[in-house]
């Protein structure tokens, strides 16, 4: 009975070998030699016995087979995990579908060039329509700005006729109102529009006298500058202007050629017009600058009334060069221009006005102004 048990062992080897042997020649023909050996001892020794005991052996010859032949097993191991490695590896689309989908993206990428292409063409073909037009435009501009010139030069010479018919030196009268001691005085006096008869206390004969003009008692500072305005326009035009109020003192010459806010007299309100007059000259290439001059005469010296000090100035031909010139380009800064030199001037109370002023005071406007189209004017021009 234990002599027959060996064989079994040997049988249930052989049992094994073919399950081991396919194994081992599908991963790793290492293994192949130990098992034909063992396959062959199986065959010489229990090919005969195919007992139960047979078939219990090789029901674990599996376990046998894997301790003898450990390296087959991890071949058979490897084999095991190849067919994982293999579809890892396999790529997801076929070439076709990719080469299908790679000549798609080229042609929508070729239609979208071909947009483009026309939304250039169209934008070239604008551009150059734009630049059509504005070459037309700016000859058109150019014709009507030479027309222009033209125009302001004839409606300059009407207007330089036009002072010379009125005269170069004109005199006017201006009235202030009558204070209440003088309404008492027994003194008469009639005018018209340019003519002045009177005739005073004790005496028999009347006197009269005629000027340009004689403004009533209830003309405006505006209708006193409307009879100089004219003159005010050909300092622009580069010619010398001189307007001056000449009078006893208390006559009123302030009031008229400074005013005040409410009541702006000649030099405010001849700025005003100048600066308007700048503003539509510039659209007809007109460069036009100011800048002005404040200084007092008294007895019988200049001073600067822009000047941080009171300094006596020497007299000569040149004095004005002697001035501080104060830039002016708008009507703050003329405010500020007016105020600085009143605060400088002498006064004195009168019976009529607690700070009369006791000297002669000049306002010097200095205009430079050129046509950087037809190159007129250019020449600098004093208006006082």
């Amino acid at each position: 009975m234990q002599r027959r048990a060996n064989p079994p062992t040997r049988s249930a080897a052989a049992a094994a070998t073919p399950l081991i042997a396919k194994t081992a020649g599908r991963t790793n023909a290492a293994a192949t030699p130990l098992t034909e050996k063992t396959a062959s001892r199986a065959n010489a020794t229990g090919t005969k016995n195919n007992t139960p005991a047979s078939r219990s052996a090789a029901n674990i010859a599996p376990a046998t087979t894997t301790i003898r032949t450990g390296q087959a097993t991890r071949s058979t191991s490897r084999s095991r995990q190849t067919p994982t490695a293999t579809l890892r590896g396999r790529p997801p689309t076929s070439q076709a579908t990719r080469a299908s989908t790679t000549q798609t993206q080229l042609a929508e990428a070729i239609e979208k060039l071909r947009k483009k292409e026309d939304e250039l063409g169209v934008a070239n073909w604008t551009v150059a329509e734009l630049r059509q037009k504005l070459a037309e435009a700016e000859e058109l501009s150019e014709a009507r700005l030479k027309k222009n010139i033209e125009l302001e030069s004839v409606v300059r010479h009407l207007h330089d006729e036009n002072v010379n018919l009125k005269g170069k030196i004109r005199v006017q009268l201006r009235f202030r109102p009558l204070a209440k001691d003088e309404m008492l005085t027994n003194q008469l006096a009639i005018h018209t529009d340019n003519s002045i008869t009177w005739q005073l206390a004790g005496r028999k004969e009347p006197k009269c006298a005629a000027f340009q003009h004689i403004f009533k008692d209830s003309d405006t500072q505006l209708d006193v500058f409307d009879q100089v305005k004219d003159l005010i326009a050909s300092v622009v035009h580069g010619y010398n202007v001189a307007i001056f109020a000449y009078g006893q003192t208390g006559s009123g010459k302030t009031h008229t050629m400074r005013g005040s806010v409410q009541q702006p007299g000649i030099i405010p309100n001849a700025f005003q017009m100048l600066f308007d007059m700048k503003n539509a000259l510039q659209d007809i290439g007109y460069e036009i600058s100011y800048s002005a001059s404040f200084v007092e005469v008294y007895n019988e010296a200049i001073y600067d009334l822009l000047a941080p000090n009171r300094t006596k100035l020497t007299m000569s031909d040149h004095v004005r060069e002697q001035f501080i010139r104060m830039p002016i380009d708008e009507m703050q800064a003329i405010n500020d221009f007016l105020r600085k030199a009143d605060a400088k001037r002498t006064t004195a109370a009168t019976k009529h006005n607690e700070e009369s002023s006791r000297s002669h005071a000049i306002c010097l406007l200095f205009v430079n102004s050129s046509n950087k189209f037809s190159g007129e004017f250019g020449m600098e021009r004093d208006k006082k």
